[in-house]
């Protein structure tokens, strides 16, 4: 039986951070939003706070402060319904808009912005050649020092704002459910993207070029080393990420959707099955060049003008139209940064699962922000883990990896609700 609305005292709750201030309890959010995306760079919130009235925070000040100019903002998710309500890393980031909302009715006091993540689409100082580094020498290189968090002592072992470094895992799948990261499944990760401490051609930034298009582009390709392209992401504790979303991939669920039209069904208030073609193609080509130019030929004999350059291809036949009209469709793109054909190939074949992953896609709203998974243990929805789906309003069932999760808190008819999207596992990486 669905349950449309926690009661207000067993309602999630947001803790709120910038400034030295506090903001929790009768002083805290009255509403938010929270977009969590496992592929995305950065993801955007909001939160509402009360401003005016007899208490003694009245917030009537914030509009002044100018914490629009991307002031340090910390939140952290407090559920009842999971490990009594202790408040988890949630998101550490940057505001960039204030709104205040005045009517006959209520003020509202708007603050949103996004998490770290937004930093990185800064652009890098142009035409600074690197040699002879890995990936994570190169973050090292170029991080502006405004980023980084501040050195010192933790109070009571909170979190102090700012970037702290480069890790190979997804520390997130850990953190936002409250749990520490376990030094051997850490260990496991670290070597499964292990392609972090490759060494790298030759780096050249360029003008336009923002922190995040350097480092991702050279996330797949050290990636492509070892067959595994990597994502990049900042996590709820502020560290840089380069991480194989497929490393979940074969996991034990976390969580049980039953998602019914009779009494099995549980918190599960709206679902959709999406499946979109649009990027489908029969045959995808990844084309690229030596960085060398061809050996000189003699004058008699005809020059070859693609001569340094190559491609792979994989191919996915039959897959477009039907039994009787079988379509055919080419993808062909450049990769500059691919040096010899097998890069080309591994290149083609995670264009490929790139568009077999966005194919299908499952969005469930559910009432809460946690669910118990197959042992009945309650556990804060986080995206990167993995789900298990008993739909027969869909007809779908299996294993799934939660790509994206919005918590939200309003007023109802909503209440407490979270949009969830799932996905096919073991398609992200190459």
């Amino acid at each position: 039986m669905i349950i449309q609305r926690d009661r207000q005292a067993d309602s999630p709750r947001l803790h709120v951070s910038f400034l030295g201030r506090e903001y929790s309890g009768q002083n805290g959010a009255q509403s938010f939003e929270v977009t969590s995306t496992l592929t995305n760079i950065f993801d955007g919130w909001r939160v509402d706070l009360p401003i005016g009235g007899a208490g003694m925070l009245t917030n009537e000040d914030i509009p002044s402060l100018n914490i629009h100019r991307w002031a340090p903002i910390v939140l952290k998710h407090s559920d009842p319904e999971v490990d009594n309500g202790k408040p988890v890393p949630f998101v550490m980031g940057i505001c960039t808009s204030v709104v205040h909302a005045v009517s006959d009715q209520a003020s509202v006091l708007t603050l949103s912005g996004f998490d770290l993540g937004k930093l990185l689409d800064s652009c890098v100082r142009p035409w600074v050649r690197f040699r002879g580094l890995s990936l994570e020498g190169i973050i090292n290189k170029l991080i502006d020092p405004s980023w980084l968090r501040a050195q010192g002592p933790t109070n009571n072992g909170e979190l102090l704002w700012g970037i702290q470094g480069v890790r190979p895992l997804n520390g997130n799948r850990t953190l936002k459910l409250g749990k520490k990261i376990n030094v051997g499944i850490a260990q496991r990760r670290a070597e499964f993207n292990r392609p972090q401490g490759a060494i790298l051609p030759p780096v050249q930034t360029e003008v336009g070029e923002t922190f995040y298009d350097l480092i991702s582009r050279y996330a797949r390709l050290t990636g492509i080393n070892s067959s595994t392209g990597s994502f990049v992401s900042v996590s709820a504790d502020g560290w840089i990420q380069i991480f194989n979303p497929d490393e979940s991939a074969n996991d034990e669920p976390l969580y049980v959707f039953e998602d019914h039209d009779d009494d099995r069904n549980f918190r599960v208030k709206r679902s959709q099955l999406i499946l979109d073609g649009e990027d489908l193609y029969t045959q995808y080509s990844c084309y690229g060049s030596v960085i060398y130019p061809p050996q000189a030929l003699p004058q008699d004999r005809v020059v070859n003008y693609n001569a340094g350059r190559f491609h792979g291809d994989k191919a996915n036949p039959n897959y477009l139209g039907d039994d009787a009209h079988r379509i055919n469709r080419r993808l062909t793109f450049a990769d500059p940064e691919q040096y010899q054909r097998g890069f080309a190939v591994t290149r083609a074949q995670w264009r490929l699962k790139q568009s077999l992953y966005k194919e299908v896609g499952i969005r469930l709203t559910v009432q809460g922000h946690s669910m118990p998974g197959p042992d009945g243990v309650w556990r804060p929805i986080v995206e990167g883990n993995i789900c298990e789906l008993n739909s027969t309003r869909l007809r779908r069932q299996g294993r799934y990896l939660i790509e994206q999760v919005v918590k939200r808190q309003q007023d109802a008819p909503g209440g407490t609700e979270c949009d969830v999207l799932l996905r096919l596992p073991g398609l992200l990486g190459a």
